[in-house]
């Protein structure tokens, strides 16, 4: 296998997508693996959420979906500012899509399980 350099690195298409049935909303889902960028983001907002009183924690499946939807080309459907929008929609699909992102981008799960507990 050869060196890649710089460039080819950064020209490099390594974001894996995976299709996600969501039959509550009758149909499929493309969603992505995320940036290193955007794990740092997920991260820091998963703890801050953890750090949170109980009851004061919201949106973490659909801060986690707007990450990880895309259209067939990888490019994300939502941004963070609307991940309210998303948390109005049917949990049991938010459920499937965050489930999905959580195993597809290797995510913590003793994070996210201990997110889930509180």
């Amino acid at each position: 296998m050869a060196t890649l350099n710089g460039i080819e690195i950064l020209e490099a298409d390594d974001l894996k997508l995976e299709l996600v049935q969501v039959p509550e909303w009758g149909g499929a889902v493309q969603i992505r693996q995320i940036s290193a960028g955007e794990r740092d983001t997920w991260e820091v907002y998963a703890q801050g959420e953890l750090e949170k009183p109980e009851g004061a924690r919201i949106n973490i499946r659909a801060a986690l979906a707007a990450m990880t939807l895309c259209d067939d080309q990888g490019e994300r459907l939502f941004s963070s500012a609307q991940a309210g929008d998303l948390a109005g929609k049917n949990s049991k699909a938010l459920d499937r899509i965050y489930e999905a992102s959580i195993k597809l981008n290797g995510l913590s799960k003793s994070e996210a399980d201990a997110i889930e507990k509180n």
